[in-house]
């Protein structure tokens, strides 16, 4: 299929992602996401590189001045249309930085990405009027929940017009720059009136506390979860102890950056030997004392707790980085198919962090970064623990084989 059918799919699928996200139950919320993945890998299939988002350097300062421009001269339109009090303006940082954000994300995509694939198959005239009816497709799906009909059809005859305006100081700049800086300030100004960031961006989705309970009862089954040394974010309890959090963290980084030329050349007793030793040593050192009676940990200073936790998770990072980078190659030593598999398995690793970021986003980091922070990390754990188990089972079979 031609790449810009794929990315008007994408696109769709981003619609419906939205739409079923704000319809408010928590399936249809799990179903936006997993839908997300889908469309996430179909839309990445079709980016050839960062220059697919028409952002360059290339004339800045004169960009920056168009943006600002055509930025006010639309919001000039706007209190035309609305009778804007100008005396309700004033800034604050959260709307700034949440208005932001999305103003520049929604750039990105319709404009950089998406126009920037039609202008291979259609002139100028159809391929603003297909951007500007899925930005209105994209709003509906906003903001259909959200609103009445009539409230609802003059958001979107807005948004289009607005589209339209962008689309155009695009084709004109050839530089996403200029349309992101009149996105931003309008979205900015349109906004400065509010004391809260936008419901449509700040309201934490119902499925936060139901997923870190979930996850809290799945590491349950890997680790203890003393809570003595556990850390705490946003009053919960994180879902693994400080070591287990350690290691487990390594051994997702260690698969995340796999690099097939890099680890061989680790898999050496001058690698191992400095990265399991401090933690076998402190875990069992530290576990026999306190056995002995000779280090009671009740019995440490807050400071103390925090800093031996602390300890506990770098070495424990260094045991699992280094133990993974000795489970990977002993596993491709077992043969050619063994090698192949574990090469062919790892290339597309990398992926499995959408969803941690994907969930993390959407828990809400305007207003409660540190659950965005417990749900982020956890994930990555929780990825950790599954890839540590399935792996040591991998090595199981080929030992079996062997």
């Amino acid at each position: 299929m031609p790449i810009q059918y794929r990315a008007i799919i994408s696109t769709l699928g981003l619609c419906a992602v939205i739409y079923l996200y704000y319809a408010g139950e928590i399936v249809y919320q799990f179903i936006a996401l997993a839908l997300f993945i889908v469309v996430l890998y179909v839309w990445t299939d079709t980016i050839e590189g960062f220059s697919d988002f028409q952002l360059t350097t290339h004339k800045w300062m004169l960009n920056v001045t168009i943006g600002v421009l055509i930025g006010l001269a639309m919001f000039v339109i706007y209190i035309g249309y609305r009778k804007f009090d100008l005396s309700t303006i004033e800034f604050n940082a959260s709307i700034f930085a949440a208005v932001s954000l999305v103003a520049a994300a929604e750039e990105f995509f319709f404009r950089g990405y998406l126009q920037g694939k039609l202008s291979r198959a259609f002139s100028i005239v159809p391929r603003i009027a297909i951007v500007t009816v899925l930005f209105g497709l994209y709003k509906v799906s906003v903001f259909s929940s959200m609103r009445g009909l009539f409230s609802l059809a003059e958001i979107v005859a807005i948004s289009c017009l607005g589209s339209i305006i962008l689309s155009i100081e695009l084709e004109k700049t050839h530089n996403l720059l200029a349309p992101v800086i009149s996105h931003v300030l309008w979205d900015n100004l349109v906004y400065s009136n509010m004391g809260t960031v936008p419901a449509w961006i700040s309201a934490a989705p119902e499925w936060t506390e139901s997923l870190y309970i979930v996850l809290y009862k799945f590491a349950g089954f890997f680790c203890s979860q003393w809570d003595p040394s556990c850390y705490y974010i946003a009053g919960r309890q994180f879902i693994t102890c400080s070591g287990c959090t350690g290691i487990f963290l390594g051994v997702f980084f260690a698969f995340f950056m796999y690099q097939e030329r890099i680890y061989d050349k680790l898999h050496t007793l001058k690698f191992y030997v400095p990265g399991l030793l401090p933690q076998v040593l402190m875990f069992f050192g530290l576990n026999v004392l306190t056995w002995a009676g000779v280090l009671d940990t009740y019995a440490l200073s807050e400071i103390q707790l925090q800093l031996t936790n602390y300890a506990y998770t770098i070495f424990g990072l260094l045991f699992g980085f280094t133990g993974s980078v000795i489970l990977i190659n002993v596993i491709k030593a077992q043969g050619t198919y063994w090698k192949t598999l574990i090469n062919s398995w790892l290339k597309d690793y990398e992926y499995v962090i959408i969803p941690a970021l994907l969930l993390a986003f959407l828990s809400n980091p305007v207003s409660n970064p540190q659950i965005t922070a417990l749900i982020f990390f956890s994930l990555l754990v929780v990825f950790g623990i599954i890839t540590a188990v399935v792996f040591a089972a991998l090595l199981f079979v080929t030992a079996i084989k062997k």
